[in-house]
């Protein structure tokens, strides 16, 4: 297997969601892969419990008020590039039914897809349809649009992906107010530079306590993604290329 390195962020906002992120971060870290997360806020004693954990160096949070998404991935994947690996995972760190029953097949799919830019967790149709009724919505229509433009219908935004390392410094050019319009541009970064974007299906359902997630304010969310991931890619499909 190619060398990898795992880059992801913390902020837990309430005890539950620091015993939540406890537990996933506890799995990942026991992988035995050198694991890179950004702080976004969360309390001093939650930051010390993270400092126990091996395998995981725990960035300090970026200068500026509240959380700043763009500048945790740029921190947490320019020290992942230190390690010198050949692929970053990225991950969101709560996924614990990931990191425990998927990860291990995830990762040995790169053998799958050597030429490839980036290799994206995907949820099959089954999974996807788990998910609350608002998310599939927006997510529908992203996929819509990014299998258009890269060339392979799938699902794009489950959220882990395998980076070749080479594509790393496409992040300086990205802005804080891309927002979660960072994963599309690094697709369509990848795309122009004639590095395939591919969509790895896998058994993916929405946790049972995310569910019910689909009030006015979470559909308002997903409409935000959504905003930010067209942004996301038109800018990637227009900036410079870096060398």
């Amino acid at each position: 297997m190619p060398k990898i390195a795992i880059a992801t962020m913390t902020w837990a906002r309430t005890p539950p969601e620091e015993e939540l992120l406890f537990d996933s971060l506890s799995c990942l870290s026991a992988l035995g892969l050198p694991v890179v997360a950004t702080e976004g806020g969360s309390a001093e004693a939650f930051v010390r419990r993270l400092h126990s954990l091996p395998n995981l160096q725990l960035l300090p949070q970026a200068a500026g008020p509240g959380p700043r998404l763009i500048s945790q991935v740029q921190a947490s994947f320019s020290a992942a590039a230190t390690l010198d690996p050949e692929y970053v995972l990225y991950t969101e760190p709560d996924k614990r039914g990931f990191f425990t029953h998927r990860l291990g097949a995830f990762l040995s799919s790169l053998d799958l897809y050597p030429d490839a830019g980036m290799v994206i967790a995907a949820r099959d149709a089954g999974s996807f349809a788990t998910f609350p009724e608002g998310q599939r919505l927006t997510e529908t229509l992203a996929n819509q649009l990014f299998s258009e433009v890269f060339g392979q219908e799938g699902d794009y935004n489950y959220g882990p992906f395998l980076l070749r390392a080479t594509l790393l410094r496409s992040l300086e050019a990205i802005r804080e107010d891309v927002g979660w319009g960072w994963r599309p541009f690094l697709m369509a970064v990848s795309h122009r530079l004639g590095l395939p974007v591919v969509c790895h299906p896998m058994d993916l359902p929405c946790p049972e306590e995310q569910r019910g997630e689909d009030d006015p304010q979470s559909r308002l969310y997903r409409m935000e993604q959504l905003a930010q991931n067209v942004r996301g890619v038109v800018l990637g499909l227009k900036t410079e290329l870096m060398e």
